[in-house]
């Protein structure tokens, strides 16, 4: 893509349009399938979890299936992006994050 169609194609997004010939020229250099599956997976685990206790425990499973998925979902991305490199942990942010 070329950079006056990534611009194109930046000034549309940010307007909220939808341009169809953005989406025919618009690709990843590679295949990120990993964290699709991953959200996937948090949001049946958010459904399993909420259909399963909702009869003993009521509304209040709906913000906790919530929460235990959305935990989920974090560790197992940080996971993937460790594993593939994607993430290099820095200790000058642990300083600066708790100032």
């Amino acid at each position: 893509m070329k950079r006056r169609e990534f611009t194109k194609l930046l000034s549309t997004a940010g307007l909220g349009i939808a341009a169809p010939w953005s989406l025919q020229t618009a690709s990843a250099a590679e295949s990120y399938d990993g964290p699709f599956y991953i959200s996937l997976a948090s949001v049946l685990l958010n459904i399993l979890i909420s259909i399963f206790y909702f009869k003993s425990l009521g509304f209040i499973i709906i913000p906790i299936a919530t929460t235990i998925s959305s935990w989920f979902n974090s560790i197992v991305l940080f996971i993937f992006l460790k594993k593939n490199s994607f993430f290099n942990f820095n200790f000058l942010f642990i300083t600066r994050f708790l100032r």
